[in-house]
């Protein structure tokens, strides 16, 4: 909100070239939108819309402070607004939360990510924008990521016994195509077969706590299913996994619900 933010100050860039084919590309990329994602959700505290009575406020509780004060100043690396502005504020208006650092990706870490903290006064969205039930199961020890040996990092989306018009679904083309099919699917291919992937949004509540809005991966592999009615589609934890493996949600319910009526995004988890 400043001149020298909007058109003085340096800033800094990265160009890196991915292969979206092999996993820590993928992962790196979806963690990035997920947390710009994150910031620009007006849900979850980090953003605001701005209209005339939000400015009032911002003004009001010290947040705007005077560029009169280092309009004749040059700006250098070791200098900022804060430095600038001596008004400190009165009230938190913006939610904050610390990301830990994340580590090379030749050390096979993930890439951190934001989790949404609604600021006081403005809460997520309620459970009753959601739409409809889509699907439910209990969650297995690898859906919870707490299975010996390996992690999955995915919710296998299987049959379940969930039905539609009294018939059980056919997983095989249920997620894909009825679920999900209205987002982009692009092929990739890992090892020696193929799937196809999309990303979706999805606001996440575990165990009565909510954890925002997150980009998740969807992934179908129509030879997983080998002519024995095995699954084909996966929802992909990806950063969240290690906090779902935390939460211990193996045996709990996961329901997933539709989108708010008119809207294609964002789906709903509970786990519960």
């Amino acid at each position: 909100m400043t001149g020298k933010g909007l058109v003085g100050n340096y800033e800094i860039s990265l160009m890196e070239e991915l292969d979206l084919r092999q996993q820590p590309d993928a992962e790196l990329v979806a963690a990035t939108e997920r947390i710009v994602e994150t910031y620009c959700d007006v849900a979850s505290g980090f953003s605001h819309a701005l209209d005339e009575a939000f400015l009032q406020e911002l003004q009001a509780e010290g947040y705007l402070g005077s560029e009169k004060a280092g309009a004749n100043r040059s700006e250098t690396s070791a200098e900022s607004d804060a430095a600038i502005d001596t008004t400190t504020p009165k009230k938190k208006l913006f939610a904050s939360k610390v990301v830990p650092q994340a580590t090379s990706r030749k050390g096979a870490a993930k890439p951190a990510v934001a989790v949404p903290v609604p600021a006081a006064g403005r809460a997520a969205p309620a459970a009753a924008n959601r739409g409809p039930l889509v699907w439910t199961k209990k969650l297995t020890l690898t859906d919870a990521q707490r299975q010996p040996g390996n992690v999955t990092g995915e919710v296998r989306l299987t049959q379940a016994n969930w039905k539609i018009n009294g018939k059980v679904i056919d997983q095989t083309t249920y997620f894909r195509n009825d679920v999900f099919g209205r987002f982009n699917w692009r092929k990739t291919k890992a090892r020696s077969y193929s799937r196809e992937e999309t990303g979706v949004q999805f606001h996440i509540k575990v165990l009565g706590n909510n954890i925002g809005i997150h980009r998740l991966l969807v992934s179908d592999k129509p030879s997983g299913e080998a002519n024995q009615g095995n699954y084909t589609s996966a929802l992909h934890w990806g950063s969240l996994g290690d906090d779902i493996r935390k939460a211990d949600v193996t045996g709990k319910t996961f329901s997933l619900y539709g989108p708010p009526a008119g809207t294609d995004e964002p789906f709903f988890i509970e786990i519960s």
